[in-house]
């Protein structure tokens, strides 16, 4: 019941997620070209991704080498697909509630599990908590492959994670004043950085959330090209589409 009064004062009202609201959902562009996570739920004693592609340069038109790398937490591991599925609820609740004015978000675990269609019991807490602990360990090396869009380039950038911090309040044990049942995170700076420039789609995300693992990323892949009616047909070399 605590966590719930918690969720009430921070939206101001029990559901706040609307149809309206939720086909509203946004998708950083990114972290949608090259996956930072495992397409199952289990990394297998993978501790390294990597994804390269050879793409034009917008300017001259030569070819190019893209490329990320992505590191998994030494206790944790790299992000898999649940993980992936918490970072989307993150962007939404970010856009919910701070539209993206600041890195901090506060929240409950309760209102992220309704968010995300997980069930409320003590697997999902707990999974929200791993998903916390992956998406602040996991490291990004870019190689010519992140666009800064406040500059219009493409660039390196390595070292850095998808969180900076996070802390969870057991809101379901506790009672008192309703900032002290809420949980936390901070994003990290460049990836808040990209959020600030920009480089936000918008993201059908009652549609997302319904679909499995694999369609899901398909479809925000798919949703990034297709801009009608420039790029109203897509066409792609299917072994890269696939990796």
């Amino acid at each position: 019941m605590a966590a719930e009064e918690a969720e009430k004062t921070a939206s101001g009202k029990k559901k706040p997620w609307t149809k309206e609201q939720l086909r509203n959902g946004r998708d950083e562009m990114n972290l949608v070209e090259f996956p930072f996570a495992t397409l199952s739920d289990r990394a297998d004693g993978v501790q390294v991704l990597e994804f390269q592609v050879s793409d034009a340069d917008r300017d001259s038109g030569l070819p190019v080498e893209r490329k990320l790398t992505v590191t998994g937490d030494p206790k944790y591991g790299l992000p898999t697909a649940k993980d992936e599925e918490v970072y989307l609820g993150l962007l939404q609740l970010t856009k919910f509630h701070t539209d993206f004015r600041s890195p901090d978000v506060h929240f409950t675990r309760h209102e992220l599990m309704r968010l995300l269609g997980w069930p409320n019991n003590d697997w999902a807490y707990e999974r929200i908590a791993t998903a916390l602990a992956r998406l602040t360990g996991v490291r990004l090396f870019y190689q010519n492959a992140w666009r800064d869009n406040a500059n219009k380039v493409f660039k390196d950038r390595g070292g850095f994670g998808i969180l900076d911090s996070y802390t969870i309040r057991d809101g379901r044990k506790g009672s008192g004043p309703v900032e002290d049942l809420h949980s936390e995170f901070r994003w990290n700076n460049v990836l808040f950085e990209s959020f600030q420039a920009g480089y936000l789609k918008r993201l059908d995300y009652e549609t997302v959330r319904e679909l499995g693992t694999k369609a899901k990323r398909l479809y925000r892949y798919l949703d990034k090209h297709f801009n009608p009616p420039k790029y109203a047909r897509l066409v792609f070399d299917l072994r890269k589409l696939a990796c």
